[in-house]
């Protein structure tokens, strides 16, 4: 998840400059990928409505996945 919550993206999109600030600011312990899947959709959902530009995790996950694909594309481009 670090390779797409990169400190660019939270910082465009949020208050948060790391993932760890990310998590720890949900009032989620997020230690693990099952500390992260035992989150209830619904509140998660709700902290990213809150505390992020995005409606929800899906449009966030969305968006980061395009940041990452636009990174790598120029990056190769002008490789």
């Amino acid at each position: 998840m670090s390779d797409l919550l990169t400190r660019s993206f939270l910082s465009s999109c949020s208050r948060f400059l790391s993932l760890d600030e990310f998590f720890a600011a949900s009032g989620f312990p997020v230690n693990s990928e099952e500390d992260f899947a035992a989150i209830p959709d619904e509140q998660w959902d709700a902290f990213i409505r809150t505390d992020t530009t995005f409606s929800n995790w899906q449009e966030m996950l969305g968006a980061a996945g395009e940041a990452w694909v636009q990174t790598r594309l120029g990056f190769w481009i002008s490789g």
